[in-house]
């Protein structure tokens, strides 16, 4: 039953991915219509500022999963109990964090970004308080959410964010095409937020209702609960300032218009980062009861193989799609500067591939509570990052910033974070690859060979790009059929199928 909730929430899970890059990419092409690249950028510098409020959210979900199935591993409800009541004082904590930090950034958001207009800076305070209700919304579902995860409700949560999605996507095309005013996108951001975290709260106390109170003081429990948080606070520094930042400091040497083009490059490797993402933290559960139950490191290693086989075969072939492909699709969707932006994405997703693919890698860290050195590792190489941004962006502009980050990404998450999985937590990293890759590679390399052949047919983008795509996957997926998949992958296709036809 476990096994079965959690493919469908990681079939959800996918689901969930597609329709939120598919609105993403509508809505930002209705943004840039209705609103224009100015108000478009505007709306980018105010998003770079709301990330560095998010990491005030700790990993309040992740903490919440790992620490409560430990406890309800043991059956011990009082510290069951003592855990929920740390972990809602910790929250509260945050809240007022959030708010103060709202409050100071409203204040000198005008010395932040020199180049907005007066108007423009009270807009920007006038969004600030609804980002900030929105966040501290934000953490307190957090928790719920972590409240589901820790008893395996994976596809109730997973329902929650296709409901967000969706009535973000509706709600958002209809006033935004009426109104015309980037204020839309807040107050329809900040609304679904609270209905959300209402449904998510209703859910926890009907079908998992729990009990936080206060027994004693837990030094220790307290201990781990903050490290790990703060492990994943800085894996999210990390993270935004491979993002947020690069979008900061364009916005500071150069102007909006660049930060709303850089903004379509993010986009992209932003739905790519969340194909893998999506089903990272279902495999949390799972890996706390194998490290709990001592099992071995070469379990471990099969634990990341097979969900990370499944990855590459489809993230492999979204790079190679978008190499082909991707300049046919940026001129449909943005149109403006979509060369810079193609380049851009591409210097980005494809560094990208190699940790995602083993992304399941962080939940084997989760369950260990060991997040913090690779967190330090990959935060080091973030803080190269800006370096290298602020030096190219002075000659080569946009670029600049994705070499940057590119470079990070290399060195912190692929080269030494291998190596640290390798010597300190002892997975097998060589054969992991090997089998992640083993037959899959030729597969992605063959369908981009053929379909290839169509970047010399003289027509339309949209033509080009649906004949170009359709090729690709009819090559891909035949040769996957024929010698892609091993044995246990085809038993399991075969078993959806018939699941299916049912």
């Amino acid at each position: 039953m476990e096994t079965s909730n959690r493919t469908k929430a990681i079939i959800v899970g996918y689901i969930i991915v597609a329709l939120s890059s598919v609105s993403t990419f509508l809505l930002t092409h209705l943004y840039i219509k209705y609103l224009g690249m100015n108000d478009y950028g505007v709306y980018q510098m105010m998003n770079a500022i709301t990330q560095y409020i998010l990491l005030f959210d700790f990993g309040i979900t992740t903490a919440v999963m790992r620490f409560r199935i430990a406890a309800l591993n043991e059956k011990d409800k009082t510290r069951d109990e003592n855990l929920l009541f740390h972990c809602i004082t910790i929250i509260f904590v945050l809240i007022l964090l959030v708010v103060a930090a709202g409050i100071i950034i409203s204040i000198f958001i005008g010395n932040i970004y020199s180049s907005l207009t007066d108007v423009e800076v009270e807009l920007c305070k006038k969004m600030m308080f609804f980002i900030t209700a929105q966040i501290s919304t934000t953490l307190i579902q957090h928790f719920f959410v972590g409240i589901l995860m820790s008893k395996e409700k994976y596809l109730v949560a997973k329902i929650v964010d296709l409901l967000r999605i969706v009535a973000k996507f509706v709600l958002v095309t209809i006033l935004v095409v009426n109104i015309k005013s980037i204020m839309v996108i807040v107050y329809v951001d900040f609304g679904i937020t609270i209905l959300c975290t209402l449904i998510v709260a209703t859910i926890v106390l009907i079908r998992c209702p729990f009990t936080a109170k206060f027994h004693y003081f837990d030094s220790r429990l307290l201990g781990g609960l903050l490290f790990l948080m703060f492990s994943l606070l800085l894996q999210s520094v990390a993270t935004y300032i491979n993002n947020a930042a690069d979008k900061t400091i364009l916005g500071v040497m150069l102007d909006k218009q660049a930060v709303a083009v850089y903004s379509l490059a993010i986009t992209i490797n932003a739905f790519f980062a969340s194909i893998p993402n999506s089903m990272g933290s279902i495999f949390v559960p799972q890996a706390t009861k194998m490290v709990l139950n001592k099992s071995s490191s070469s379990e471990l290693t099969d634990l990341v193989i097979k969900p990370g086989r499944f990855q590459f075969m489809f993230c492999g072939a979204v790079v190679a799609g978008f190499l082909l492909f991707g300049k046919y699709f940026m001129n449909l969707w943005a149109h403006e500067t979509t060369g810079i932006a193609w380049t851009c994405t591409i210097i980005l997703i494809i560094p990208h591939l190699f940790p995602l693919v083993q992304n399941v890698c962080l939940s084997i860290l989760t369950a260990m509570n060991k997040r913090l050195v690779r967190s330090l590792i990959v935060i080091g190489t973030s803080a190269i990052n800006i370096i290298i941004t602020i030096v190219l962006v002075n000659y080569i502009g946009l670029v600049g910033a994705a070499i940057g980050t590119a470079v990070s990404i290399v060195l912190g998450n692929i080269i030494i974070g291998n190596v640290y999985y390798k010597c300190f937590i002892g997975l097998e990293v060589f054969r992991m690859f090997k089998e992640i890759f083993r037959n899959t590679i030729w597969c992605i390399i063959l369908a981009s060979s053929i379909s290839a052949s169509t970047l010399f047919i003289k027509c339309s983008d949209l033509t080009h790009l649906i004949i170009g795509v359709s090729s690709f996957c009819i090559v891909y997926a035949i040769t996957l059929l024929l010698f892609g998949l091993n044995k246990k992958e085809k038993a399991l296709l075969l078993s959806l199928v018939k699941t299916r036809k049912k």
